[in-house]
């Protein structure tokens, strides 16, 4: 059946075909990123153990600028990639081995900064 595709179309006129623009995120040099590897809380679902990443907050000069879910479900494991102007914030979150704690963070435009609270590393 498979070898009778190509046959089947060998005769026909050629299909149009439109090209459609790029699908994906725009690059975006305004901005720099932000992934912090919270302290995981333990969630089921049958017989299947997840871990999902706590949330946390981000404040810029005292003032609340985001909290973060920092997982989609509670089946996601991934931390969240948030997106934040360039500047120097502090995130409060949850650490596996400090409890809760508060980071200075610097964000420069078109990097990201990755804080570990899973091992207490940050870069």
């Amino acid at each position: 059946m498979i070898f009778a595709l190509p046959l089947l179309f060998a005769g026909c006129a050629p299909l149009p075909v439109t090209e459609l623009p790029v699908v994906g995120p725009r690059p975006n040099r305004r901005v720099g990123f932000l992934i912090v590897k919270t302290a995981t809380e333990a969630h089921y679902n049958g017989d299947i153990n997840y871990y999902p990443h706590s949330r946390y907050t981000v404040l810029k000069d005292g003032q609340l600028v985001e909290t973060v879910a920092n997982h989609i479900s509670d089946m996601d494991e991934t931390p969240s990639t948030v997106s934040l102007p360039p500047a120097q914030y502090i995130v409060f979150a949850k650490s596996e081995k400090d409890g809760y704690v508060k980071v200075p963070v610097l964000i420069v435009k078109g990097r990201t900064t990755v804080v570990d609270l899973e091992s207490r590393r940050s870069n």
